[in-house]
């Protein structure tokens, strides 16, 4: 392949590649004998069709798919061997092809600039150290425990923090507005569902109750139709509902679980923990890797931003399949050991698609956008394709090795737990060494250090978490 670089201006560049005429028949005579195993022709068993017959029939089509995909594949290749990074899409030039001759074209389009990076040395940077207190593990276990709260109606006053039920219409100089009415409405008192005034007229009502009472708008409201304006409210009060909030002691262990633990003194006793700790320093950096890098992983395929922006949104779809199918499964009929087996082994498979596939293979799909809900097709490589799918392996991960990793610490929990926690350092560290090995290699090999990480999951599950202290 003859590769030629000229420069237009001092961001515009225009490569001409000529692909051999021996590679353009070569990739021809492949993909017409593909065909002929597929097409049906009448008068010939499937798969016995004659190359000459499928050319004279097909011949337009397979030349035109042909020529497409060495385009596409051998303009990724001319960019990598010139070292060239186009900013956007390149406007292809193609000159006309014939069968038996070279195929040529060329590529425009507008590189990033260079220039040299000074004065950094000098610059100092302080780096966050993330400590995770007992404050900080009792703050979460009071927010799990509001979580699982149970609700009991109550016969008084409402207090804050009561869950309400209750109707309300208010308007603003006798005329509705967005938003100025609701029935069955049901809020919990101090989660600032409501404007700050709004709550504070319902504190010291009881069922049954109606009041209706002024209310001024704040200037900055977002709703700006009303931002600064007052409005007449009448509400109705329905229910009242106090929270009984479950009760933690993580001292407190089952009689089993003491006698097992009688003689360990600190978390450093439960190997499974520690090794689930690890595990799980491992899984966040995989988890922030998929997320997070492809976006950029795309572009660096020459993916223009139009679909590139998209990728991250696959990622958090296959995640959130990945939670209903946990839902469903678990433990009904998946344990979550299984679940943890599952996941690492996908993991397993997933990366080595992303690193292994062509990253001149693309596909098309159609996608709705998150926001505007409109219809998109995104143009996608088979290789970020599985950078995606990395989200359903990751899905189930830490639900399944939490309770895993805590399972017979007893009166250790909350230290153990604090642990854990603290393996989402994982998520600040692994994708350093993804972005380092990027710089060294490619963003495509740089998904390897995702292989060892899930290698470690799959320990996890098949033996880690059956570690003995003495």
């Amino acid at each position: 392949m003859q590769v030629s670089v000229e420069t237009l201006n001092d961001l515009e560049r225009r490569v001409t590649v000529q692909v051999p005429a021996e590679r353009v028949t070569q990739a021809m005579q492949d993909r017409l004998v593909a065909m002929s195993r597929r097409v049906k022709v009448d008068g010939f068993r499937p798969g016995k069709v004659p190359l000459k017959i499928v050319k004279r029939m097909y011949g337009d089509q397979v030349l035109y798919e042909t020529v497409s995909e060495l385009m596409q594949n051998s303009l990724h290749d001319a960019l990598v061997q010139e070292k060239l990074n186009p900013l956007g899409s390149p406007s292809i030039e193609p000159k006309p092809v014939e069968e038996g001759q070279d195929l040529e074209y060329s590529a425009t389009f507008e590189v990033m600039p260079e220039f040299e990076l000074s004065g950094f040395e000098s610059i100092q940077v302080e780096r966050p150290v993330a400590e995770v207190t007992e404050q900080d593990v009792d703050h979460m276990i009071d927010k799990l425990r509001r979580q699982r709260a149970i609700w009991n109606a109550v016969e008084r006053p409402v207090r804050d923090n009561d869950r309400i039920r209750f109707d309300f219409e208010g308007k603003i100089d006798g005329q509705d507005f967005a938003g100025n009415k609701g029935e069955n409405t049901q809020i919990v008192l101090g989660e600032k569902s409501l404007l700050p005034d709004f709550e504070a007229r319902l504190i010291g009502l009881t069922a049954g109750a109606e009041v209706d009472f002024d209310l001024t708008f704040p200037e900055d409201y977002q709703a700006q139709e009303v931002a600064g304006k007052t409005a007449h409210f009448q509400v109705k009060l329905h229910e009242i509902e106090e929270a009984h909030l479950p009760e933690v002691d993580t001292d407190a262990e089952e009689s089993s679980v003491g006698e097992t633990n009688v003689n360990k003194s600190s978390i450093w006793h439960f190997p499974h923990m520690i090794v689930g700790a690890i595990a799980l320093f491992f899984y966040v950096g995989v988890e922030v890797i998929a997320g997070d890098t492809i976006i950029r992983y795309g572009q660096s395929l020459q993916i223009d931003m139009s679909s590139a922006k998209y990728f991250t949104s696959l990622t958090m779809l296959g995640m959130i399949i990945g939670y209903i199918c946990g839902i469903i499964f678990i433990p009904r009929m998946l344990s979550q050991v299984n679940a943890l087996r599952i996941s690492a082994v996908l993991g397993i498979i997933f990366t080595f698609g992303a690193v292994l596939s062509p990253a001149g293979q693309q596909i098309t799909l159609p996608f709705r956008d998150l926001v505007t809900f409109q219809a998109v097709t995104l143009t996608i490589p088979v290789t970020v394709l599985f950078v995606a799918l990395l989200g359903l392996a990751n899905a189930l991960i830490w639900p399944s090795m939490w309770p895993l990793a805590l399972n017979g610490v007893g009166r250790f929990t909350k230290t153990a737990s604090a642990l854990l926690v603290m393996a989402v350092v994982g998520g600040a560290i692994i994708p350093l060494i993804y972005g380092k090995l990027a710089d060294i290699f490619t963003t495509q090999a740089a998904y390897w250090v995702c292989l060892p990480c899930y290698l470690i999951l799959l320990y996890y599950s098949l033996h880690g978490y059956k570690l003995k202290g003495r």
